[in-house]
Order: structure tokens, then sequence, then C-alpha cells
């Protein structure tokens, strides 16, 4: 019997750099366990057997190459995972920290200082999620850049460098790291003179912790169009949808957060929710990413 050359799609690392990932190569053999390598013509005698459908040029083309972006997604999933799992702790401090005052510099500075390991715990549960969303949208850009690379860039720009830029922000929604500075010198000034300035910038950080703040509506509005991206393709409609709508929600909150109240809550639910699901889709994104392509990607030639 005759071998079936196949044409399939090479994945793989070899020290003979003869063929990219991506470009196409003979082989003999398409067994699960069988790889083509680059440089490398598989041979043996296996049957013909009847080739799968065709996969949609558009399907191929958004997978095409995201062999190398497998740790990318990989990382995102952990990444947003661990996000989620900072939320709830920062939650859970939230609720369980004694009642702490919301009015006057004076009071606010005493506070940090007799609950200063709890706040600056608060502070950080609240901050470092920013660092691993910068992770996890630069993986959703990628995996979707197939499906309009120029609203994909201004969407992973928008969405990355608000995330950043957090980190220049002065509050973090529950406090300050910058109170706790505050409150050392405050307990330390010697004089009223001294500790009137101190008291001061307590208040300003206490006001600007409670308005509406421009990098809020960036984080929300790059959700929103990372979202619409998605809709486009590469992961499921219902995540794209939730993130479509959490992004919206997302930046009604963020302008209304002064008067929502306990009502800002819903965002932070809907946000938890579509990270998860995020953590999820990109880590099985990532398992494709290191897999042959399915039998629709191949065509049997008889040789």
């Amino acid at each position: 019997m005759r071998p079936c050359w196949w044409l399939t799609r090479v994945r793989g690392r070899s020290r003979a750099p003869t063929l990219r990932d991506g470009q196409l190569a003979l082989t003999t053999s398409l067994r699960s366990a069988s790889s083509v390598r680059r440089g490398d013509l598989a041979a043996g005698p296996w049957p013909l057997a009847p080739p799968g459908p065709r996969a949609d040029s558009a399907s191929v083309a958004a997978r095409r190459g995201d062999t190398g972006w497998g740790p990318l997604y990989r990382a995102g999933a952990v990444a947003a995972a661990a996000a989620v799992l900072l939320y709830v702790v920062g939650f859970v401090v939230a609720f369980a920290a004694p009642t702490a005052a919301t009015s006057g510099g004076a009071a606010l500075l005493q506070d940090v200082t007799d609950h200063r390991t709890v706040y600056i715990v608060r502070q950080l549960v609240w901050l470092l999620p920013s660092l691993l969303l910068m992770v996890v949208f630069l993986a959703l850009v990628i995996a979707v850049r197939g499906h309009g690379r120029a609203l994909a860039a201004v969407a992973g720009m928008v969405a990355v460098s608000s995330w950043a830029i957090s980190f220049a922000w002065p509050t973090t929604g529950d406090g300050s790291l910058a109170m706790v500075v505050l409150s050392d010198r405050y307990a330390a000034a010697t004089t009223d003179a001294a500790r009137a300035s101190y008291v001061a910038g307590a208040e300003l950080l206490s006001a600007l912790n409670n308005v509406p703040a421009a990098i809020g509506v960036l984080e929300t509005l790059g959700i929103l169009l990372v979202a619409v991206v998605m809709l486009r393709g590469t992961f499921g409609r219902g995540l794209a949808m939730l993130g479509v709508v959490t992004g919206a929600v997302g930046i009604v909150s963020e302008i209304l957060r002064p008067v929502m109240g306990a009502a800002y809550a819903g965002y932070g639910v809907l946000l938890f929710v579509w990270l998860t699901w995020v953590a999820a889709a990109l880590w099985r994104l990532a398992d494709r990413a290191f897999v042959e392509p399915a039998a629709g990607e191949v065509v049997g030639v008889t040789a």
C-alpha cells in the first residue's frame, strides 16, 4: 500500500532551522504522538484516510503563529485568577477590619496609626491587581489581534496603560499608602503647626479617594474596548458580551461613584465573574496553542 502524504502545519522546535512554525511540511503520519519538527520529514506506511472538513480561512489565520504566545496566555490566566483572589481578600479584610474613620484629617491619621499593619495590607491588596491586570489585558489583545489589529491596538493601549497609571495615582479607592507616611510624621510632630500640615494632607487624600477619577473611567473603558474586539472571535460570545456589560456598567459606576454607595459593589461583582471566566478561557487557549492543528486544518494527498 502506498503511503499517504499529508500537508500539515509545522509545530514544535528543532535544531534544524529550515522551517518556521506555521509553515507547511509534508508528512506521512498524522497520529497524535507524531509531530513535524523544523527540518523533519516523517516517513511511514500509513494508509490513506479521508481528510476532515476544511477549517475556514479566517479561523486558521486567527490561530496561525499562536504557538509562541502560549506562555503569555498561561500567564494571563494565572494573573486573572490571582487578581480575583486579591480582590476577594481585600473585601474580606475590609469587612473584618475595625471600622475606620471616614472624615477629619486628624482622626484618619490616628486610625492609620492604630491599625497600621491592617491598613497597609488593605492598600496592597487593592493596588497589586493593577500589575496582574496589565498582563491579563496584554494576553487578551494578543489573542484577538487577528480580528481587527487597529481596534485591538487602541483597546490594548487604553487597557494596559490605564492599569499601569494606577500605580502613580495617590489613592486606591480604600485609602492611600501615602497616608501611612503622613500618620508617622503626624505622630512624630511636636508643634501644632506641623500637625496641621499633615492633617491637611490627609484630608486632601481623603477627598481624592471619594471623587470620580479619570483613571477609573479609563480602566473600565479599556475593559469595554477589549470586549468589543472579543466579540469578533477567538473567545466565546458569552464571555465577550459579559465584558461589554462589565465595561459599560463600570464606566457609569466610576462616574457616579460618590452617589452610588453600596450599589457600586455591583460593578465589582461583574468584574470578578468576568475575570474568572477570562482566566478559564485563556488557560484553554494556552492549551490549544501547544497542540497540533485540528484535522480540519490539513489536506491529504497521495504520493
